[in-house]
């Protein structure tokens, strides 16, 4: 089984195969041999949401990837997402505004309702999120298969700008929120989108989608079934969306009722009612912004004894000390907030403000203590404490437990500080302690992960100050590297842009494992492209690992054409670099392009080289097994069945020895398939059998689907019709649930090719 044609060879042989699925992958014996080839070259939390979406990365406009459908939908049993941030503590005011959302969801509900577009719009800080989330909160017994919400991070005070979330990223999220397999996913946005809405069509959902740019980039993202409803908060008013159909709402800041009540209920009546003119001072110097008002209640609560009227004397006293924000020119706050952010900033004590404005270097999209920890050089208890205290004064949001986001507004206010406070030097080493972090973090998470593939890499130690996490078991790991995703595809653009290349291409070669368990095909591809520009004429390792990356990324994506120039450009540096190990993964994937090009007497010369190049290296055991089955497959594709054999049976000893069990299950499906040529049937049925039951014990949907199919031909040929009908039976149900996978070469399973099994079988 060729099926791991492209899979991460030392990084996820789970990963691979159940994702060389959605590859189209489908030759069983080489799935393993990829999964394993790439063992050796693979190598190898959540933080404030200060500036990066969801996948920091764009899309990349090189990898189009095949046209591909939907497929059907996933079945709908079971997965409801809750993806609803909490309320605001102690919100307040917004009646009129809870109501008008409200009643428009209602009008929706009669027969002939289309679906509901709720269009938010309003200045930085006046709480579009807030009312958001809160009516969401209220109403979301009414949509009982689930909530989505997203931080489309389309405008900020961030400096620099953030990058917004793409389209096909917030998809891909949503799907992944369903917990749709990746083999399952298309490669394309308009089949994502399409599959997106078929999820959609039979649910009852609501859709958050915060923080929007513009239209454009909401479009894709609005469910067809009028079961459903979505609410867009921008600080922008989104015209076209409203021409479309959706219904606007404009936030403004809070009427002086509206602030009295927040100040209530965040400090009591009878202290709000005792100092009736030095509320309405504050609500004024607050601008009625909920953000500032947030913030002076959460200090006078601190200081239950401190008099209204003193604070509202420091705040005025505070006014001419800054200036007003950028991000406030929207023409709604008429005054300056940056006094009130500067009257609790100065109240905090040197080390958490410290850290407050060192979190501002942080890309996002949030952070967790143990990378607060290590971005200021502090244990561990005290980073937590500090997160505390600056939640406490809502100078960050504790959104999810243990992962914390800053404010656009604060964020911005942070980065300022930080320019006039701390050195050039300082800043330069909080940044490297970042990277030292997550790096070495995710190094520990790799190893925990994928304990039988081999480090290929070493790291440079860390900076003094940094703690690295050390996941407790493999479980733990594979949250781990699922929770900081998003912070990772940021960090690895942040050691681009500031100079550091080795840490730009080692990140993203710890995340390939990642990348292929859940075909993130463009996040793989363009990490690599930024790893590769960062490294180009300075680190010759690091270039020639990012353009190996780059070329299987491109034959996962099926563009073996434009996957072999990357090759053979990395076969040239690794060459140059006397790199045996990664010499030998390079002609792995080269025979694998060839392959998938009908090449086979080609391919066959470069899976023979990978064989001899891991052997030459002495201990690069993974690869050795990897391109061992590549051998196998190819010779047994070629009609050498006794040397498919030979070469496969040493691949399935190392995979054993090793603990693959990937592997195991890839290279017994080319034994069997090698027997079947040989016409000893018996031997074929109980290799694939061996194969079948791996697995499906380990989920992995397209190999089971090869296994089967192979199993039906052995089985036919004893002349056990009715079981092999069942098998096939069972490979087409599985494929038909797949993207559209291209049928080349021998060994790939086509659904067309098992109906017509069926049919000659008389099913």
């Amino acid at each position: 089984m060729l099926g791991a044609v492209g899979a991460v060879a030392a990084a996820v042989c789970a990963i691979v195969i159940v994702v060389l699925v959605r590859g189209g992958l489908a030759e069983a014996g080489l799935w393993a041999g990829v999964a394993g080839g790439l063992a050796g070259v693979v190598g190898a939390a959540v933080t404030v949401g200060l500036a990066v979406p969801r996948h920091a990365v764009p899309p990349d406009p090189q990898l189009p990837g095949p046209p591909d459908t939907p497929g059907r939908p996933p079945s709908p049993q079971a997965v409801v997402p809750r993806q609803l941030p909490k309320a605001v503590a102690g919100f307040a005011g917004r009646a009129g505004e809870l109501e008008r959302l409200t009643s428009l969801l209602d009008e929706a509900a009669r027969p002939g309702g289309t679906v509901v577009i709720l269009a938010i719009d309003g200045t930085a800080g006046v709480g579009k999120t807030a009312l958001a989330v809160q009516w969401a909160q209220q109403v979301k017994d009414r949509f009982p298969d689930g909530q989505l919400y997203t931080d489309l991070r389309g405008v900020g005070a961030a400096d620099p700008p953030v990058t917004p979330v793409t389209s096909a990223e917030a998809i891909r999220g949503f799907l992944d929120a369903f917990e749709v397999p990746a083999p399952l996913i298309p490669v394309s946005l308009d089949a994502q989108a399409a599959l997106y809405r078929s999820l959609l069509a039979s649910r009852r959902v609501l859709v958050v989608l915060d923080n929007a740019r513009d239209a454009e980039q909401v479009r894709p993202l609005l469910p067809g079934s009028p079961d459903c409803s979505v609410v867009v908060t921008s600080r922008t008013r989104l015209t076209g969306l409203i021409a479309e159909g959706a219904h606007p709402l404009t936030v403004r800041s809070f009427t002086p009722a509206d602030a009295r009540e927040l100040l209530i209920r965040r400090l009591g009546a009878d202290r709000v009612e005792a100092h009736p003119q030095a509320v309405e001072q504050i609500i004024a110097r607050c601008a009625g912004l909920p953000l500032a008002l947030a913030i002076v209640a959460a200090r006078a609560a601190e200081n239950p004894h401190f008099p209204l009227t003193d604070l509202a004397e420091e705040l005025r006293d505070e006014e001419g000390a800054g200036v007003r924000l950028q991000a406030l020119d929207a023409g709604e706050a008429a005054a300056s907030v940056i006094a009130v952010f500067s009257w609790s900033y100065r109240r905090l004590s040197d080390p958490v403000a410290r850290l407050f404005r060192l979190l501002s270097l942080h890309p996002g999209p949030d952070i967790t203590a143990p990378a607060a920890a290590s971005l200021a050089a502090v244990p561990l208890a005290d980073a937590r404490q500090m997160l505390t205290d600056l939640a406490r004064d809502n100078l960050i949001n504790e959104q999810t437990w243990g992962r914390y986001t800053f404010h656009e507004l604060l964020r911005a206010y942070a980065s300022r500080q930080t320019r006039d406070h701390d050195p050039g030097t300082d800043q330069d080493a909080a940044k490297q302690r970042m990277l030292d972090h997550y790096l070495h973090s995710a190094q520990a998470a790799w190893s925990l992960s994928y304990p039988h593939q081999q480090q290929d890499i070493t790291l440079a130690p860390p900076l003094p100050g940094v703690a690295p996490e050390k996941p407790a078991d493999h479980a733990a790991a594979r949250a781990w590297f699922t929770a900081e995703y998003p912070v990772l595809l940021a960090v690895i653009q942040v050691a681009a842009d500031t100079g550091h290349p080795t840490h730009a291409w080692q990140l993203p070669h710890t995340l390939v494992p990642f990348f292929e368990r859940q075909g993130h095909w463009h996040d793989f591809a363009a990490t690599h492209r930024i790893a590769l520009a960062a490294t180009k004429g300075i680190d010759q390792q690091g270039q020639a690992y990012a353009q190996l990356r780059i070329g299987q990324a491109l034959a996962r994506a099926f563009r073996p054409e434009e996957a072999r120039p990357q090759l053979t450009e990395a076969l040239r540096l690794f060459e140059g670099l006397g790199d045996l190990a990664g010499q030998s993964d390079v002609h792995f994937y080269l025979g694998i392009t060839c392959h998938r090009q009908e090449q086979n007497r080609e391919a066959l010369a470069h899976m023979q080289q990978a064989v001899d190049l891991a052997r030459a290296h002495g201990a690069y055991r993974p690869g050795l097994a990897a391109a061992l089955n590549g051998l196998g497959w190819v010779h047994a594709v070629l009609g050498d069945s006794q040397e498919a054999i030979h070469y496969s049976q040493d691949s399935l000893d190392l995979f054993r020895e090793l603990g693959d069990r990937w592997g195991e299950a890839a290279t017994l499906d080319t034994i069997g398939y090698a027997y079947r040529d040989l016409r000893d049937y018996q031997q074929a049925v109980g290799f694939s059998e061996l194969a079948l039951d791996i697995d499906r014990e380990l989920g992995d949907l397209y190999s089971e689907a090869i296994d089967a199919d192979h199993l039906g031909d052995a089985l036919n040929a004893v002349g056990n019709t009715a079981q092999a009908r069942s098998n096939w039976q069972l490979a087409l149900d599985i494929l038909d649930q797949l993207s559209d996978l291209p049928s080349v070469g021998a060994g790939y399973a086509s659904p067309d090719d098992i109906r017509a099994k069926l049919r000659s079988a008389g099913a």
